[in-house]
């Protein structure tokens, strides 16, 4: 329905002005609505950080599994897989520690600390790849909750 008094071009110039107000009002509504020691991570940023942390586990797990002998596992990947992982889950954690997520505030430190020690381990000469063999489960575990 035409506006009283504006031409075609001034109707989309308004109608560009409302949509710019309320997507800028979303991010201002979310400030008054959430508590100042909250953080909002948006559904879409976890959702694709945790697709590329399940790309990687499956990466890892594929490269101590396929190997013939504990010895002959390429250590290289398991360690660049493993650190792929500490920044992804990295990124999802906030200083404040607190977020829209209830089960990424309770889980997420223990496994970027599961990581960590993992690839500590898988770093080390001789490596150790016990503990990386068991990231996928500690993923398991916290999506059973899902």
């Amino acid at each position: 329905m035409p506006i009283p008094g504006t031409t075609v071009t001034g109707q989309r110039l308004l109608a560009i002005a409302a949509l710019l107000l309320l997507t800028t009002g979303c991010s201002e509504v979310r400030k008054l609505t959430y508590p100042g020691d909250i953080t909002y991570i948006d559904r879409s940023t976890v959702t694709g950080a945790m697709r590329q942390m399940a790309d990687a586990v499956s990466r890892l797990e594929n490269a101590i599994r396929s190997a013939p002998s504990p010895q002959a596992v390429d250590q290289r990947t398991v360690v660049g897989e493993l650190k792929v992982l500490e920044r992804l889950a990295s990124s999802l954690q906030t200083r404040k520690g607190y977020t829209t997520d209830p089960l990424l505030d309770k889980h997420m430190s223990a496994f970027i600390d599961d990581v960590t020690l993992a690839r500590e381990q898988a770093q080390k000469q001789p490596p150790n790849y016990f503990l990386a063999g068991h990231i996928a489960g500690s993923c398991a575990a916290c999506h059973r909750f899902r």
